[in-house]
């Protein structure tokens, strides 16, 4: 397995030596980082959590500013340049997992103020309304 890799990689520089350089926000790598590992633009949508017209729209501004034809060029041009895309995407999955646990923290912790103090209102403080004068001139 590890060698056809070698030998597929070899015949894409050989070949396909790749002179650009991808320009990709955070959101954009990752999108292209899934693409490039086989999902499609439903799943990756489902495993980031957006709606699918917002991946392909990921997907049609990294073509546009790159200059890239189609899914396949653009997996082609991700490979040659980062390498393989699974431990990207488990370095992304690990900062998510951390991001899950603060938020559950914080989570908790207002909770747990919630109970243990009984007279802390947690709601926003209601507006007063303001009266308004009618001022009226003298004829």
């Amino acid at each position: 397995m590890k060698e056809e890799k070698e030998i597929i990689k070899a015949y894409y520089n050989m070949n396909f030596s790749s002179s650009k350089k991808l320009k990709l926000t955070n959101a954009q790598f990752k999108v292209t980082a899934l693409i490039a590992n086989g999902e499609g633009a439903k799943g990756t949508a489902k495993i980031l959590f957006n709606s699918v017209r917002t991946i392909e729209t990921h997907l049609s501004k990294i073509k546009l500013i790159n200059n890239i034809r189609n899914t396949a060029e653009l997996t082609k041009e991700f490979v040659l340049q980062y390498g393989d895309p699974h431990k990207y995407l488990e370095k992304i999955k690990q900062r998510e997992n951390i991001i899950r646990v603060l938020a559950g923290l914080c989570l908790s912790v207002q909770i747990l103020a919630m109970v243990l103090t009984d007279d802390i209102d947690m709601r926003r403080p209601r507006r007063t309304r303001r009266v308004s004068h009618k001022v009226t001139r003298k004829k």
